[in-house]
């Protein structure tokens, strides 16, 4: 059994720093900054790096706690990528939290990317058309309707500001969504998040990239200016 476990264990093993090497040639070749987990930059004694890390990595959490899927910030937080867009700041990482014990014990993997933006706004939440009677309501503020039959039927927005809603989802960002359909967008504050369930994959992080540069971009400059 203890061969076996030892087995199992190495396989892993190899898997993880497989993995690695993929994804540092990965942020290598599209211009990332790569950080395979939070106690890459602790120093000292095994217990404080641990104690650094898990340090680190709740206040990195805390920050994200208004955002669905950041649930606990005792999840785990791993493959983290950084890189800027313009001013913005975006970050994409794997994370995962488990539920239940022995039989019944599940982990949730999600891969989350976000930027942190220049302004502070009431901000939205979309999903797709369904997902908030599922899920219940998380952001404030009521169920809004626009002028786009397409986007309605693929879309529910929530948010506190209807006017600010409507500022920012002119008909052009509109046909963006639509063509585009980010994954589950949340915009609170100053920052923009996208998410979605499983585990890291790098096409998600080039796209999530590219999507909040092009909403970005999309932002009426009086909105910008507004909330600046």
């Amino acid at each position: 059994m203890v061969i076996f476990f030892g087995f199992l264990y190495y396989i892993a093993n190899v898997y993880e720093k497989r993995k690695l090497a993929e994804y540092q040639a990965f942020a290598l070749a599209n211009g990332f900054e790569f950080q395979p987990s939070m106690l890459e930059n602790a120093t000292g004694s095994w217990f404080e790096q641990m104690f650094s890390s898990t340090t680190t990595k709740h206040a990195f959490l805390q920050t994200l706690t208004q955002f669905r899927p950041i649930t606990t910030i005792s999840g785990a937080v791993k493959y983290i990528f950084t890189s800027q867009i313009h001013e913005l700041k975006f970050t994409a990482f794997q994370y995962s939290y488990t539920t239940g014990s022995g039989k019944n014990r599940t982990t949730h993997y999600y891969t989350v990317a976000y930027v942190d933006l220049p302004v502070y706004a009431p901000g939205f939440e979309i999903s797709g058309e369904g997902v908030f009677d599922k899920i219940g309501k998380v952001f404030g503020g009521q169920d809004i309707e626009l002028e786009h039959a397409e986007f309605n039927e693929m879309f529910r927005i929530k948010s506190p500001d209807e006017k600010f809603t409507h500022d920012v989802l002119h008909p052009h960002m509109m046909e963006w969504f639509t063509a585009v359909q980010p994954p589950g967008f949340q915009w609170q504050g100053n920052r923009i998040v996208l998410y979605k369930s499983g585990t890291l994959e790098t096409n998600f992080v080039l796209n999530s990239r590219a999507q909040l540069d092009q909403f970005w971009k999309l932002v009426p400059d009086f909105v910008k200016q507004d909330h600046s």
